[in-house]
């Protein structure tokens, strides 16, 4: 039988959700700080999801996801806020593994980066809608690494 490590290919780090959840919502923060647009946000805050590969129930093992986005800018622009997030994501410790349009028909600009030290992984995409700029926006997924939980870990109902 396959170990936890054999299926992820890691060993998972024991950290407490609320805390991982924290984190997260910091990475995700700090994205929005560097687009530098004015705008609205979409979303709550990050939330424990299942990692499937190791634990469909989420009794032991979980991932942190916060999925997001900006839209109806009043100041800045999208290619802009791409662009600072091009330079930024580098700086703070982020390999750039993908910087080219998404395979779908719009072809949409994406940026996917790993965190080189957390491994958290983040998907930004741009939006665009060519006939109708103003529903253009970024969407933003930050997800971490499966992680176990701590003892007495609420996983269910974070």
């Amino acid at each position: 039988m396959d170990t936890v490590e054999d299926k992820l290919g890691y060993t998972p780090d024991v950290r407490n959700s609320a805390e991982e959840r924290g984190h997260v919502n910091e990475i995700s923060s700090k994205v929005r700080d560097w687009m530098a647009l004015s705008g609205e946000t979409s979303g709550g805050d990050a939330a424990v999801n299942t990692c499937h590969s190791v634990d469909d129930q989420r009794e032991k093992y979980y991932l942190i996801r916060h999925v997001w986005s900006i839209y109806d800018v009043r100041e800045g622009s999208y290619s802009d806020a791409m662009d600072n997030i091009r330079q930024r994501l580098p700086e703070d410790g982020w390999n750039v593994t993908k910087d080219e349009p998404t395979n779908s028909r719009a072809r949409n600009p994406q940026i996917v980066a790993v965190h080189e030290k957390s491994k958290h992984t983040i998907v930004i995409e741009w939006a665009q809608r060519k006939n109708d700029p103003k529903n253009e926006l970024i969407k933003v997924n930050v997800d971490s690494r499966c992680m176990q939980g701590t003892s007495g870990d609420d996983l269910g109902r974070s």
